[in-house]
């Protein structure tokens, strides 16, 4: 599947210490998907955290706006 990366996703996910792989797991098969607007948010938890991923679908593929992780899994996957 192909990606786009906003310039601030590129620099954020550096400076979060978060792979490629990380995000675009997340948008492929997040553990929770939440739609607000035209916006998506991606839950998916690696390890002891989760990394929640932000994006839109532009002509079907999804535009990575930011990225970043955290440490309080329930707060993002409680039903």
């Amino acid at each position: 599947m192909i990606f786009g990366y906003s310039i601030h996703s590129a620099k954020r996910i550096k400076e979060r210490d978060i792979s490629k792989k990380e995000i675009e797991d997340a948008v492929s098969n997040p553990d929770r998907l939440i739609h607000v607007d035209d916006l998506k948010k991606a839950i998916k938890q690696i390890g002891d955290r989760v990394v929640i991923v932000i994006f839109k679908e532009i002509n079907g593929i999804p535009f990575i706006i930011t990225a970043y992780k955290s440490s309080d899994v329930s707060r993002y996957l409680r039903q």
